[in-house]
Parts: C-alpha cells; sequence; structure tokens
C-alpha cells in the first residue's frame, strides 16, 4: 500500500481495450475503487474517495476524473490485444476485466 505524503502525487497508468461493440460518442471517465470485501463491495460509502474537489460521486462511489473519451470507428491507432477490457454493461458498474 502507497499514501501519498502532503503535497506529493501518485500517478496510475491504466491500460485497457473498448470492446468494438461500444457505441459511437463520448464518455465521461471515472473511477471506482471499491472494498474488495465482498460484503461491502456495492455499497458505495466503502469506495475510496480522491481528495480532488468536485470529483466525488456519492450516490455510485466513483470518482469523476473531468475527462472525456471519444469512440470513433473512424480513429486510428493500434489495434489491443490484451485481455483486459473496460466495459459498460451494466452502466452503474463499469469495470475493467
Amino acid at each position: 500500500m502507497y499514501l501519498p505524503g502532503s503535497y506529493e502525487t501518485k500517478t496510475l497508468n491504466i491500460k485497457g481495450g473498448i470492446p468494438k461493440e461500444m457505441p459511437e460518442g463520448e464518455y465521461e471517465v471515472l473511477l471506482n475503487l471499491p472494498d474488495p470485501y465482498r460484503s461491502i463491495h456495492d455499497n458505495p460509502a466503502y469506495s475510496i474517495r480522491l481528495a480532488n474537489k468536485n470529483t466525488w460521486e456519492a450516490s455510485t462511489g466513483f470518482n469523476n476524473l473531468n475527462r472525456t473519451i471519444k469512440i470513433s470507428r473512424k480513429a486510428q491507432g493500434k489495434k489491443y490485444t490484451g485481455s483486459g477490457f473496460f466495459t459498460t454493461s451494466p452502466w452503474t458498474k463499469p469495470v475493467i476485466l
């Protein structure tokens, strides 16, 4: 476990694919860090809340990263060949598989 000190930041680099059937459009980027203990995992009160102002969504336990991602069939880039995918189903509980 790592806890940043005062005035220190921690950067997380996450890589994942997006399912090809995902509809085109713009999506907000949110981060959910739920408790791993099964009985409280789905209770938003036990999700990690970031210290940033105006990011916490108390009803979902998600942190809004104030970023959007645009999904477009015309986008160019490397084809994702990994096994971890970001999902939006069900919408209230996106996960990385």
